[in-house]
């Protein structure tokens, strides 16, 4: 709702704190998910077609120094690639740095929003190129995501773990206990 509330305002603070500017992104994702996993049918693909159009009419409040072609291009572009990779074809892509990413994608969803906005519109007022100032802030927020997935998550799911066995809630080798063993990189 309140993405809704902020769509279409071009107050930058508005727009952070609605999340409005990427609402159609997040659909979009939302519905690669859905038509995936045969969840959505017909009103699916449309739904999924109305977010990437929607997504066009943010381009100038975002400040991303791209021409108004370059941005639909781009989310055509990544929406595609994001759909195939998320088939059978994405099986193929279990090389180390997507599974990095994968690994920090959690902290990474919750950082880039908030720490990475800040971050790039500081960078762009401070004279940095769009292009020296996206990277930086992609670097940056890599990092914190890391950082919050090693000291933060494993941390957590150790000691979640390790409750849930030592109160009687769950086995060693529940399928819980197994999950979490598993993604903390314990046997």
């Amino acid at each position: 709702a309140l993405g809704i509330a902020g769509f279409g305002r071009t107050d930058y603070w508005v727009q952070i704190l609605t999340a409005a500017m990427w609402a159609p992104l997040f659909v979009i994702g939302i519905m690669i998910y859905l038509l995936r996993n045969k969840k959505s049918g017909r009103l699916g693909w449309v739904t999924l077609m109305l977010a990437v159009a929607s997504s066009f009419l943010n381009v100038k409040s975002l400040d991303l120094g791209l021409a108004a072609f370059e941005y639909p291009i781009i989310v055509i572009g990544i929406t595609m690639i994001v759909w195939v990779c998320s088939g059978e074809t994405g099986a193929r892509l279990s090389v180390r740095p997507l599974v990095f990413l994968g690994e920090i994608s959690y902290p990474l969803y919750l950082l880039h929003s908030t720490c990475g906005t800040v971050l790039f519109r500081i960078l762009r007022e401070a004279g940095s190129t769009p292009a020296m100032a996206m990277t930086v802030t992609i670097l940056a927020v890599i990092l914190c995501a890391w950082i919050v997935h090693v000291a933060i998550e494993g941390t957590v799911q150790r000691r979640l773990r390790r409750w849930m066995v030592g109160r009687g809630r769950g086995r060693a080798d529940s399928p819980l206990a197994a999950a979490l063993s598993k993604r903390v990189g314990k046997a």
